[in-house]
Order: C-alpha cells, then structure tokens, then sequence
C-alpha cells in the first residue's frame, strides 16, 4: 500500500522526536542506548566576594550510578582558575562527587562535594571541601542550554564559612580520565591495619583472645568508599563510620570508613587499601599499604577502680606489661583508652592517655582539648553507664607497619555507674 506525501512526513518527523528523545526517561536520565546526561566537561564562574573575587571553575563528571528511581550520582574532578582561562583547563583538579535528582521537566536538585586547594593566612596551602548546590536546567538535546547555577559554601583555614554564588555551562560529552593525585601534605588517606583483642592476657594465647583485624581509613579526599585487598587477592569493602573519637567526620570535609573481620590477618605481608569514585573505580593515587607485624601484644587493663569527687570520676587501673618499642606510656609510645557507654552507644572517651589513672571530668571546662571527647558527666542524661578502659600499642617506629597495632581489652574488667537527679554513684 502506497503512503501518501503527508504521511511519509509525518512519520520521518515521529521518528526525528523519537530519537532526539532517547536515552531520556521521564525523569530525564540516560537509558541504556543514550549518553550519560551531565557526563563531560562543564565550565563557569563562582565568586564569594563580588565579581572581583570571581574565578573560573571547570568540573568534569565520568563514573555515574543510578541512586533510586529519580536520582544518580556521578564522580569527576574539579579545578579552579583565572576568569578567562582556557577551556578544559590544564590547571590541577581534585576529585567530586555529585548527586542529581530529578524534579521533572528537564530540572535537577543539584549536590556537589568538590576537593579544592586553598591558601591561609599564612600562605600554606591546605584542602578542603567546597559544597555547591542548586539547580540544573537540561534541554532536550543540545548542550548550549544545559545549565548548572546555585550557591557554593567553603569553609577557609581560618575556620570561616563562606557562601557564594557558581554557574555553569556544558562543554562536551566526552569521557575524561581522572588524573592522578599525589596524596602528601595538606592531601591525607590514612591507613591502618590493627588487631582488636577481647579477654585475659598472657598466658591466654592470642588465639583465644577473640582476635578482630580491622581496617580503619581516615581521609580529606572526596571518595565513595575503601577496598582493601589482601595479600591472597581476597577483596573488602569499607563503610563509612565514626565515634566519639573522630567527631570531625562528616562525610563532607573529612571522611572514616572501617571494617571488622574475625581472626588475625596475615602476618608481615602487606594490605592494599584504594579509594573508589562512585563506580567503584580506584581513584589514581590514592592507595596506601599497611602490615600488621605481629609483635608481642598488651595485656588488657586489670583491676579497673572508680571513685566519684567533686571534679567527676577518677578511674584508676594496674600497671600493663610494656612492649618494647610498641607498648611504652611512658615514652609516649601506644596509649590507655577509656570508654563509657550508655543506652545511645558511647558518650564519653580518652585516649592519650599515659598513665595509669585518668579523672572523667564533670564539667566541659574540665575536658582537655585532644584527650576527653564526647560529654561531660554533667550534661549526660540521667541512666546506667558502663566504663572500661583498654590498651593501644603501635606498630615499632623501624618495622614496616604503620600507626595501631593492637588495641587490647577484657570485657569483663569494667565499672558500672548511675546518674539520678545528676548524682552519680559508681556500683
């Protein structure tokens, strides 16, 4: 059957639209036969202080996830230059992580954690974390009006926040490789293999001291999770975490992801540990190795005692035996530590501690900077406490491990205390 002019047209013309329109769903996001949506090159402008503090910023979007039904989250770097600089800028980019949710009609909630290099008062260079947030605005199948425009905050060394204004435009849909970083100073991906024991000391063997090897990362590196790999090939998956001990943590300028497996890791022999973007692909660079040397560990603190005074709880302990080189309070070498936990999980916790006694203070004036976190006896809520102190020993200074080698408890030395009205009274 012979079609007529009209409708030869008018089918060209439902197929034109239906191709501009493919790799789009409702929400706007690629399907399996289209490109990635934000994925290549973007550039624009921010500025905190006026056009006079203006700059160029270019952001590069590759590894991208889809994150629910409206939303995806996309990796990629970020620079920053002088207004007017070229396009694709050859200027040193740090890794992002974005997130786009999808608000219909070719708009998009827009989230973005962005490593940026910053310059005290002092002119040393330190990272940090820039967010910016705000809106896209993505036309059907062109570039030249697929917008990015918001509000960005950054806080400077001086410890300042600063809020401004950034936009954007896209360049191209072309994939770009991640550069490779060199993690030193103000960069920091630090990595510690240790070794948690549970139970009585010598001359219980290690074995039976309910051995846990953890994993543990700490980092100003924008990054979506860990692996580590074994020396046998064997693969982990870190999450992210923190405590009472890392309260900077907040997955946005400075980020902690561990793991707990039973048992002992292999002894002398090297784990790898490597940043993903959200793809889980490695970040270049950022990969660090720890061993876990497997010296002579502490015994876990006995005898734990506590009194209750007018300035808080002393809590007194025995004298652990010393490791030569990794066990030495006295040189400051490995360190006692002391928890208390109630019935939200642990409030309170010292570390740095040399002696063999410590005072839980009572009041946040009390508390010293770098050894006290968490609360003040004075503003927990009235309850049961548990308290326990345990030992950290560190990998010896010429050995080929790094930072913690074991921490060492017995969960059955510990004091028990209430607060009722505020009183405390140790059981």
């Amino acid at each position: 059957m012979r079609r007529s002019k009209l409708a030869v047209r008018i089918l060209l013309l439902t197929f034109l639209i239906v191709l501009l329109g493919a790799g789009r769903t409702s929400t706007g996001f690629a399907q399996p036969l289209g490109v990635d949506l934000f994925r290549g090159a973007w550039q624009g402008k921010m500025s905190f202080n006026e056009a006079e503090d203006a700059a160029q910023i270019n952001l590069y979007f590759g590894s991208s996830v889809e994150d629910g039904p409206n939303a995806i989250r996309m990796s990629g770097q970020f620079s920053v230059d002088e207004l007017g600089g070229a396009k694709r800028a050859k200027v040193e980019s740090l890794p992002l992580i974005a997130e786009f949710t999808g608000l219909g009609n070719g708009v998009y909630e827009v989230f973005i954690l962005a490593n940026v290099m910053v310059n005290g008062a002092d002119e040393e260079p330190t990272v940090t974390v820039m967010k910016l947030t705000g809106t896209a605005k993505m036309g059907l199948a062109s570039l030249q009006d697929d917008t990015l425009e918001g509000t960005c905050h950054l806080r400077n060394p001086e410890g300042e926040l600063l809020s401004g204004t950034w936009s954007a435009k896209h360049l191209d849909r072309r994939r770009v490789q991640p550069s490779e970083l060199i993690v030193e100073p103000p960069l920091r991906f630090d990595a510690d293999l240790k070794v948690h024991l549970n139970g009585p000391g010598m001359p219980t063997p290690i074995e039976e001291r309910n051995p846990v090897f953890a994993f543990d990362v700490m980092s100003n590196i924008v990054m979506d999770r860990v692996l580590v790999t074994s020396p046998d090939g064997e693969s982990f998956l870190l999450s992210p975490y923190t405590d009472v001990f890392s309260p900077g943590v907040d997955w946005v300028t400075l980020f902690r992801f561990i793991l707990n497996t039973s048992g002992l890791p292999k002894k002398g022999e090297a784990y790898t540990f490597t940043a993903l973007d959200v793809g889980g692909n490695p970040l270049p660079g950022v990969q660090a190795a720890d061993v876990w040397v497997g010296v002579e560990p502490p015994d876990p603190p006995t005898s734990v005692q506590a009194n209750v005074t007018s300035q808080g709880i002393e809590v007194s302990w025995a004298t652990v035996n010393l490791v030569a080189d990794s066990f030495e309070p006295d040189r400051k070498i490995g360190w006692y530590q002391m928890e208390i936990n109630g019935d939200e999980g642990t409030v309170y916790g010292a570390s740095s501690v040399y002696m063999t006694h410590h005072l839980v203070p009572k009041y946040k004036a009390d508390m010293v900077e770098g050894v006290d976190w968490g609360l003040p006896l004075s503003e927990l809520p009235d309850g049961e406490y548990v308290l326990n102190v345990n030992v950290h020993s560190v990998a010896p200074e010429e050995s080929a491990g790094e930072r913690i080698e074991y921490s060492s408890r017995d969960s059955t030395e510990f004091v028990t205390f209430s607060i009722v009205d505020g009183n405390i009274v140790v059981w």
